[in-house]
């Protein structure tokens, strides 16, 4: 970053889902950042589906075992 810093660069977006928190990445960078934004997650839990599959659509077993990956 401070390369790019040091070409002119003048904006940089920075997206992803994973950055939070903010601050602890911002100071990794090393580099003044002078806009930030910061979203809370936009998925509710009514929209989250956590459930277990043992078998595939052909109804044969599922094995994640590393000898049949």
């Amino acid at each position: 970053m401070e390369q790019m810093v040091e070409q002119g660069i003048r904006s940089v977006v920075l997206t992803s889902g994973t950055l939070s928190p903010l601050k602890p990445f911002i100071s990794e960078l090393g580099i003044p950042i002078a806009v930030q934004l910061e979203n809370p997650h936009i998925v509710t839990k009514e929209q989250v589906c956590v459930g277990v599959l043992s078998q595939g659509p052909d109804n044969h077993p599922l094995n994640s075992s590393y000898n049949t990956r």
